[in-house]
């Protein structure tokens, strides 16, 4: 017979393990952040996996960013820096919440969608593989010996 003590501190592990992943998560918010200014800057894709603004700039600003230097494939949706350097990760009920100041008076969420600020599912899946598993499987790992009653 398994130890009540064990069973009963795996029960309570079990019911809190949302918050715990989400605490977890939280530990480190520089990771949840550096995965969103990536995938902006590089991909031009939402959390949702859609090319944000259509994927094309117009004419005129095509123009501009290649005298400035700057990627003009995509939306990047990074002029200054000032929006990515605002970017914050909070925790909300039993969510992950990414906000970001916006100065322009036409909010970026306002045109392109909350989902700027969303994890794609594949950065939560290497998120949970390489940081969230290992962490959880070394509370478990802390757990007390399971006694084995004959």
């Amino acid at each position: 017979m398994l130890n009540k003590t064990f069973i009963s501190r795996l029960k309570t592990f079990e019911e809190n393990l949302d918050d715990t992943v989400v605490n977890l998560m939280l530990k480190d918010p520089r990771y949840i952040i550096d995965a969103i200014q990536t995938r902006l800057y590089e991909t031009g894709v939402d959390g949702d996996g859609g090319l944000i603004g259509g994927g094309q700039y117009s004419a005129k600003t095509i123009k501009e960013k290649q005298k400035k230097g700057r990627p003009f494939a995509h939306f990047t949706l990074k002029d200054e820096g000032d929006w990515y350097g605002s970017m914050t990760v909070t925790k909300e009920s039993k969510e992950i919440i990414v906000k970001a100041q916006d100065k322009s008076p036409e909010t970026l969420i306002g045109r392109y969608g909350e989902s700027i600020l969303e994890l794609t599912e594949a950065e939560i899946n290497v998120m949970v593989e390489f940081k969230i598993d290992p962490l959880i499987q070394n509370m478990l790992d802390k757990f007390d010996t399971i006694e084995i009653k004959l």
